[in-house]
């Protein structure tokens, strides 16, 4: 990697903000051009996996992770992020920042049978 950034830690930043950690991945809410609030996806390392086996799962899911947000974006209802950047080397995407709740806290919301229906109907098309 020479002189690289380390995937597992993202590149130091004014401005660059945690705003979300999971299992999978750290958010980071920063600004581009000054004026433009993107979100910086950073998926983080297995530490016991084989380096070589994580950081194949980890470009090969960064990538398919685009796709998906790209097909879902391209279809009428669906609000996801706008994928501005994807980078499988560092295995980050640069996303559109959305103001609102998470995905996950928008689930927790929707307990009806007619939400989880149209749920199901829109993670069937994204694929």
């Amino acid at each position: 990697m020479g002189s690289q950034t380390p995937a597992s830690q993202p590149a130091a930043s004014p401005g660059l903000a945690a705003v979300a950690q999971g299992a999978e991945a750290t958010i980071y809410r920063t600004r581009l051009f000054g004026d433009q609030d993107v979100a910086i996806k950073q998926r983080l390392p297995k530490r016991y996996r084989i380096p070589e086996l994580d950081e194949h799962l980890n470009r090969s899911r960064i990538i398919a992770e685009a796709r998906a947000l790209a097909r879902a974006w391209s279809l009428p209802h669906v609000h996801v992020p706008a994928v501005y950047l994807v980078d499988p080397h560092r295995l980050r995407l640069v996303l559109e920042w959305i103001e609102g709740l998470s995905l996950r806290d928008w689930l927790r919301t929707r307990e009806s049978v007619e939400g989880t229906t149209h749920i199901a109907a829109v993670l069937e098309q994204v694929g």
